[in-house]
């Protein structure tokens, strides 16, 4: 049995278990990020970068919400990225499992009575 190197070229079984197993976890990141980048404390936490910051600034004054809409829902989606990315690297675990993590601790609490 020949043992060698994961490769995305190679077709062997061990190769195309570890290209499914990517496959899920991007899935599975892509999921928790839409999820977390609609949570109220990680919306309260998003910091607009420079140019962000200029663009959202003409948005408002040329009063373009839907422009603004977008600005941040991008910059929502880059930090979300950027996060996952920093915790992934620093728990050593993948992407996925990082993007739910950080799904966890920002997802709004139940309202009381709620089932």
């Amino acid at each position: 049995m020949i043992i060698h190197p994961y490769s995305p070229q190679c077709g062997c079984n061990r190769c195309g278990n570890e290209d499914l197993q990517q496959a899920r976890d991007d899935e599975s990141r892509e999921a928790y990020r839409d999820d977390l980048i609609e949570c109220p404390d990680f919306i309260a936490e998003l910091a607009l970068e420079n140019e962000e910051a200029e663009r959202a600034a003409a948005a408002v004054t040329d009063a373009d919400m839907a422009e603004l809409g977008r600005i941040v829902t991008t910059a929502l989606y880059r930090a979300a990225d950027e996060l996952i990315a920093t915790r992934a690297d620093e728990s050593g675990i993948t992407p996925g499992e990082a993007a739910q993590r950080m799904y966890e601790v920002y997802r709004p609490e139940p309202a009381r009575g709620a089932a």
